[in-house]
């Protein structure tokens, strides 16, 4: 027969024999599970590093190749500009005078008469984004922008008088802002013969204050 004691010996042991196996089996899995869950941050964040390198890339040099250097044929279309705009508006003084005309009038029958004070010509192209393709090349398209007028003040006539003077441009009409393209070596303004438009009138027409 057994002592107390040694069965509590034995069962000491045997304790310890159980943990000894059972510490490894515990420890194991775990430490196994650190690595992959560090191993998978770490393939993130390279993956994401990956993916900002790249996309900054092709931003860097998608910009460089589209940057557009304006070149002499933007002064052509300043030039064109200040012909087209001559024939809108007469330049009397520091001011731009025209005849707001509708389809189907003739200015006479529609003596509106706009004066823009201070008035400016600006030209700005719009080929900063253009990518000129194959068939650009084939239907001679060559540049493309906007030619607009802007005033620090404008007033018009209505039944032969002057109304009060207003801030700015008229922003209603959309022939303040015209596209103007270069196709085939001819400049070509957006603006048909139906649309709205001004016609210059002599400075000697121009009604008094």
């Amino acid at each position: 027969m057994r002592s107390p004691e040694r069965d509590v010996c034995c069962f000491r042991t045997h304790a310890k024999e159980e943990l000894k196996l059972e510490l490894p089996h515990l420890a194991i899995p775990v430490r196994t599970q650190n690595v992959a869950n560090r191993s998978k941050e770490t393939n993130y964040v390279i993956n994401a590093l990956l993916f900002c390198v790249v996309l900054l890339a092709a931003t860097f040099f998608g910009c460089d190749r589209h940057k557009y250097v304006p070149a002499e044929i933007d002064e052509q279309a300043k030039k064109e500009a200040e012909v087209f705009w001559s024939k809108a508006f007469s330049k009397c003084g520091d001011s731009f005078y025209g005849v707001y005309a509708t389809p189907g009038h003739s200015p006479s029958s529609n003596p509106m008469i706009y004066q823009l004070k201070e008035a400016s010509i600006f030209n700005y192209h719009d080929m900063e984004e253009k990518v000129i393709t194959e068939a650009d090349k084939l239907n001679g398209f060559e540049w493309q922008g906007t030619t607009s007028v802007f005033s620090k003040a404008y007033r018009y006539t209505m039944a032969g008088k002057w109304v009060e003077w207003i801030n700015g441009f008229p922003l209603d009409r959309s022939t303040f802002r015209v596209p103007i393209r270069k196709v085939k070596g001819k400049w070509v303004f957006g603006i048909s013969e139906t649309s709205d438009r001004f016609l210059a009138i002599p400075c000697s027409e121009i009604p008094p204050e």
